[in-house]
């Protein structure tokens, strides 16, 4: 079971999800799974969070990739939750990034210095 699930709920969001999925890949810290909660997008969204899927099978981290209409971004929320197996969750919108590649390594790893 992963430490970490990190969630991005969407919803006609083409424009700007690359930037988040790139900022989750970055990371260096690899104990967490992505999960991708797409709202019923009629753009491109679903397909291009697709596209990223081979990337973090290559890298080990679990990624799931939903597409549901829902009533807005809290049932988005929610029924991401459902499909997640983390000990923690990091909800992420489209658009967001982490500052850095090592933020989840700040968070979760032991520093003896």
């Amino acid at each position: 079971m992963p430490e970490v699930t990190i969630i991005t709920t969407c919803f006609q969001a083409s424009r700007c999800i690359d930037s988040t999925i790139k900022s989750v890949l970055s990371q260096t810290y690899r104990d967490f799974e992505y999960i991708i909660q797409d709202g019923g997008s009629t753009d491109d969204t679903f397909a291009i969070a697709r596209s990223y899927e081979a990337s973090f099978n290559k890298l080990g981290i679990p990624f799931h990739c939903y597409c549901k209409k829902d009533n807005g971004i809290y049932e988005g929320m929610n029924n991401a939750v459902e499909h997640s197996s983390g000990s923690f969750i990091n909800f992420m919108n489209a658009g967001d990034t982490f500052i850095a590649p090592d933020v989840l390594d700040h968070i979760f790893c032991k520093n003896d210095s």
